[in-house]
């Protein structure tokens, strides 16, 4: 009975324990709701509770003497020294490959080989102080944690004893035995993760394996003959960042019950949209080179993909962004257009700075941009920089300087409230869905849309059209649990007050890619295309096929993947033939 009285008073303390940790540490407030301990929350508690009393045990043997710790100076050869440094290197190596693709899955979701590849590429300054701040209250510190532990049992000279009379010692050589072939372990464990979930086997093949579909089917803008018409129309080209037609409801493409974007559906109604399937709403097959901003931007104006591989660096780094490829902004410059790109964000993130100034556009609006011209302070940073609400307010003084100087204009823009994980909340943000990346999402259509009609509103308004596109699929992972695989999700598309040259083209069951909207928003300008196609890109507004139409997404997706040396001598790299 004392045994068993020892063994209810140690549960009851351990638990209640594990539910002080859950309410104070972890703030968690529904400790006392049966219905929160199913799955997986459940098990959670389970190994809270376990880890709790293994540290309850241990110091109660502690305390009684059963557990007795002693100095151990046992002589070290120098060939053991040398292998113990060896394994936690190795143990290093693995717990930095582990852990940090981990992250890279948890935080952004699946990373694309080239995504992967860009980052490595590209400058990161400006970067989300969130994500910054994950990374290192996370895989850092786990790295650390891992390193610090496995040397520790490594180091320190001391022996452990259990038992109460005759003990049975670990000693710093039994230690040895076992962490030695553990960190090894650690190694080739987190590098298999690592190449598993990194896709080592695609990145491999992307500078290994060649094919030649990109210069085969590249159409040099520069050879094509552009027909402007007289009167030059403005152009307004907002990437909402993540935003999909998925938001929309079922009816009309989405995969919402309730739409979160009904207001920029009503407008985008009174444009063209394109759709992959035969609802109403759809958009592009996101492929190789296509799933982040800066990819979603470079397809867009230069109409391929954005490919990172080459043993030289052009992706701002250096001051260049494909020094070689011809985009929209480069053929607008050519014009005579006034060119504006605006961010809330640092432009230098990825290279946009680069990007933008290296094609054509006169003005890098960013967060830098606001603080050097006293619209914010010095020190002010929200979210990404500074929010959307400020963004759009920014965005119709520069459209207005821009409209008063006799030129036609371009503005660029990418929101951000919208950007993982869960978005910005702005002040007017209302709790609709119970969710609070739904709020946002339904919020930040107003605030487009909104802008839409000032800019309608407007005396150059007539003569403006505006493209609206989400720049690539969201990468928000909590969002899109358990969605149904088969539906496949794609970014939303708009032009209003579009001038396409040619009438009758069709809307519904078109299979294309983001590169496409290239020729696509030179055609909403009134621009006639000679053979409707510029770099891999196709103009929707034809009759033309675009490459996935003739050659199918699978084909178009492996083939973009593969090594292009034609892509990294004359677009990455600029070299003459």
């Amino acid at each position: 009975m004392h045994i068993l009285g020892i063994i209810i008073s140690d549960i009851l303390l351990v638990n209640f324990a594990a539910l002080f940790v859950l309410r104070f540490v972890f703030s968690r407030d529904y400790i006392v709701d049966p219905g929160a301990y199913i799955t997986p929350y459940w098990w959670k508690y389970v190994i809270l509770a376990i880890l709790i009393g293994l540290l309850f045990l241990t110091i109660k043997a502690a305390m009684v003497g059963f557990i007795r710790l002693e100095p151990d100076h046992a002589h070290l050869s120098p060939w053991r020294i040398v292998v113990m440094v060896v394994a936690v290197i190795a143990a290093a190596i693995g717990a930095f490959a582990g852990i940090g693709s981990w992250w890279f899955q948890d935080f952004y979701g699946v990373m694309t080989p080239e995504q992967f590849l860009f980052n490595f590429a590209s400058p990161v300054g400006g970067a989300n102080e969130d994500s910054m701040r994950d990374l290192y209250s996370r895989p850092v510190f786990l790295l650390f944690l891992v390193i610090f532990i496995l040397t520790y049992l490594l180091v320190v000279p001391a022996k452990l004893g259990f038992g109460f009379e005759k003990k049975v010692w670990i000693t710093r050589k039994i230690r040895q035995m076992i962490v030695i072939p553990l960190s090894f372990a650690i190694c080739i464990g987190g590098c298999l993760y690592a190449y598993k979930h990194l896709h080592a086997k695609e990145i491999a093949q992307s500078y290994m394996v060649k094919s030649e579909y990109v210069q085969d089917n590249y159409v040099d803008p520069t050879s094509v003959k552009l027909t402007f018409p007289k009167h030059k129309r403005n152009l307004v080209h907002i990437y909402f960042e993540s935003a999909e037609t998925s938001y929309l409801d079922k009816q009309n493409g989405g995969y919402m019950d309730e739409n979160l974007m009904p207001n920029l559906m009503e407008l985008a109604n009174t444009g063209v949209h394109f759709s992959h399937t035969d609802k109403p709403f759809g958009g592009p097959h996101q492929i190789y080179g296509t799933s982040w901003s800066v990819a979603g931007m470079t397809n867009m104006n230069f109409g391929i993909p954005l490919k990172a591989p080459g043993t030289q660096n052009s992706y701002g780094l250096d001051g260049r962004f494909l020094p070689g490829a011809t985009g929209y902004t480069d053929i607008l410059a050519k014009e005579g257009y006034n060119q504006t790109i605006m961010f809330g964000a640092d432009a230098h993130f990825g290279g946009l700075d680069a990007f933008y100034q290296n094609h054509g556009v006169q003005t890098i609006f960013d967060v830098k941009y606001a603080r050097e011209h006293g619209l914010i302070p010095q020190d002010y940073n929200v979210w990404w920089g500074f929010e959307d609400n400020k963004l759009y307010d920014y965005a119709k003084q520069e459209m207005t300087r821009l409209a008063s100087e006799g030129k036609p204009f371009n503005l660029m823009m990418e929101n951000a409230d919208t950007h993982f994980p869960d978005g910005f909340v702005e002040p007017e943000t209302q709790d609709k869905f119970g969710k609070q990346y739904a709020n946002v999402i339904f919020n930040s259509q107003k605030q487009i849309v909104d802008l839409i009609q000032w800019i309608q509103a407007q005396p150059f308004g007539p003569d403006t059209t505006i493209v609206v596109t989400g720049d690539h699929l969201s990468m928000d992972v909590n969002f899109f649990k358990d969605w149904d695989p088969k539906y496949e999700r794609t970014t939303f598309n708009a032009f209003i007050n579009a001038d396409f040259p040619e009438r009758h083209f069709k809307l519904r069951d078109r299979q294309y890619a983001s590169w496409d909207y290239f020729p696509t928003i030179l055609s909403s300008l009134g621009v006639k295309i000679q053979g409707n196609r510029l770099a891999l890109g196709t103009n929707l507004a034809s009759n033309k096929q675009t490459l996935i139409e003739r050659d199918g997404k699978d084909t178009v997706d492996k083939e973009t993947s593969l090594y292009s040396q034609f892509y990294v001598d004359k677009l990455l790299n600029n070299k003459q033939s």
